[in-house]
């Protein structure tokens, strides 16, 4: 019995490896721009966190890669917004493979 259990957890974990979603190579770009559509006056989502109070005024969908993150949690945004990600996609993609330097400051920061 516990051969067959070992035979299995074996199996699954092989099987997982295979199936799991890989990152593209390098190389390979996020040629589309993100798409972004306004929500129907009629879509009334107000999403709470604490004592956050948020309405989505649109969607949106992108395809890019990852070329930074950084994890946030001392400032006052950290409570709804745990991470900050520095998106690329298209030719902003292509310059910033390696050339460039994500400088994280000010954030949410009004100018």
């Amino acid at each position: 019995m516990g051969r067959l259990l070992l035979a299995l957890a074996l199996l699954l974990g092989v099987a997982w490896f295979w199936a799991r979603p890989k990152p593209p190579p390098p190389g390979v770009l996020a040629p589309y721009p993100p798409v972004q559509e306004a929500l129907e006056p009629e879509d009334p989502r107000t999403l709470v966190k604490g004592s956050y109070r948020l309405e989505p005024v649109a969607r949106f969908g992108l395809e890019a890669r990852l070329l930074s993150k950084r994890r946030y949690r001392y400032d006052r945004g950290a409570a709804i917004a745990p991470w900050g990600f520095a998106l690329g996609w298209g030719r902003v993609l292509v310059a910033a493979a390696g050339a460039c330097a994500i400088v994280w400051a000010a954030r949410f920061a009004v100018r």
